[in-house]
Formats: structure tokens, sequence, C-alpha cells
């Protein structure tokens, strides 16, 4: 894990440096303050143990309020490895995502898009995006795709989401720009869960 210099009491630990812009937008958006959001270098990183007691040996911390990691392929086992290792170095492990452990510190695990279904933050931002007349737009790309006898890519609501993104005024935004941008629709009820969980948390 690459250095970190702690300066708030309040932490959110997320994997990537997109992750992290993407929340330190939603944050602002919700005037939560005195937050500070780090990532840990992604998804690798975030699975070992050596990097959690590298944090917790910073000169700073005091304990983490949210962790945030995408689900993959599987949001009950992102969500059992988290709490794994949570244990192994001795902070509070939540009984379920999404969860908030009142201990101290408190400690919710937040998955992405939600705690029931595969993928990560971008489908939940497709999600946000729901009844755009752009979509229709993307989805016949994709399905051209398709009829040109190509396969799609592995990561469809990725691919869909960055196809969205090149039609905006600046295209080749990511999901950390795209919010602070406004192009990423923070009020989407797509988002109500997460933000209910960090107003609980933060507020």
């Amino acid at each position: 894990m690459r250095t970190i210099a702690i300066t708030e009491r309040k932490l959110v630990v997320v994997e990537g440096n997109d992750d992290k812009r993407f929340f330190e937008a939603l944050l602002k958006h919700l005037k939560l303050t005195n937050v500070q959001c780090i990532a840990l270098g992604g998804r690798d990183e975030m699975r070992k143990t050596e990097t959690w007691r590298a944090l917790m040996a910073t000169p700073g911390f005091s304990g983490l309020e949210a962790i945030i990691r995408d689900a993959d392929e599987s949001p009950q086992s992102a969500f059992q490895s988290l709490r794994d290792i949570l244990g192994n170095v001795g902070l509070p492990q939540p009984a379920a995502p999404f969860q908030v452990q009142h201990s101290a510190p408190k400690v919710c695990i937040l998955i992405m898009p939600d705690a029931h279904s595969q993928g990560e933050l971008e489908d939940l931002c497709l999600r946000a995006l729901t009844g755009k007349p752009v979509l229709e737009c993307v989805e016949q790309f994709f399905q051209c795709v398709q009829q040109h006898g190509d396969s799609l890519p592995p990561k469809i609501a990725k691919a869909k989401l960055h196809a969205y993104l090149s039609s905006r005024k600046e295209p080749g935004r990511r999901i950390g720009e795209a919010a602070e941008a406004g192009d990423i629709p923070l009020d989407s009820q797509a988002f109500q869960q997460v933000i209910q969980v960090l107003k609980s948390v933060f507020a």
C-alpha cells in the first residue's frame, strides 16, 4: 500500500482512485464534511491483511467508519472476505452489508451495486441513468456489435456506462469525474440505500 496521510478522524475506505473520486463527489453532494476517502490501491490490496495493518499503523488512524468494495462475482463472498479481514486485524465486524456496527469505531461495509447482485460501482451508476433516452442509443450500439459477430465485454455495465459518458459534453470522463461534473445524477433513487447509510454513519 502506498503511503497515505490521514487528515480526518472519519474515514471511508475504497478500492481504487476512481471510487475515491466518486465517493468524494457524493459526500460533497450530501454536505457530509470532515470525512476522508482513502483508496487502498485496488481490489487485490483490499484483500490483504497486511494492507489493513499498514493503514491502522498510519499516524492519525483512529478507526474507520465505512468500507466500500465491489461485489464482483459474488456479493456474499465480497462481504465475508472483508468481514474476515476486519476480524484478523481486530476491528469490528458488521453482521450484514449496509448494517452499521455501532461500536468503537462504528463500521459499515457497503457492497456495490448492492448486497444481492454481482457487479460493481459502474452497475449502480448505470441504474442511476435509467429512463434517459440516450440509453436507447447505447443499447442499440451493443446490439449492433453483436449482430456483426463481435462478443460483448464481460463487464457489460461498465462498457455501457462508458458508452453513455462518451456522449456527454466532455467525453472520456471516468466515473469519479462524471459524478463531479453532474453526468451521473447523484440524486437518483439508485443511490438511496448508499446515501441513507452514509448519512447514518457521518451526519
